[in-house]
């Protein structure tokens, strides 16, 4: 496994969070639909290239609930 640079994690943190802040708009059966089969891939991915794939949950989840977190605070 890589080490895993400045870069790497910004661009990974780019791409996931707004993938969760989607899911949490669009809510649902599209929502449960998204939240499925990203964790399926992000499994089955970090199974077989051992990415880490923890960070990119953590940022989709950090878009699904910011998305409510901004919505009541505003």
């Amino acid at each position: 496994m890589k080490k895993q640079t400045i870069k790497t994690a910004l661009s990974r943190a780019v791409l996931h969070t707004p993938l969760g802040s989607l899911a949490a708009h669009l809510g649902g059966v599209p929502a449960v639909l998204i939240v499925v089969l990203f964790l399926a891939y992000e499994i089955s991915q970090d199974w077989r290239i051992q990415d880490n794939a923890y960070i990119d949950i953590k940022s989709f989840m950090v878009g699904y609930i910011g998305f409510f977190a901004l919505g009541v605070f505003s």
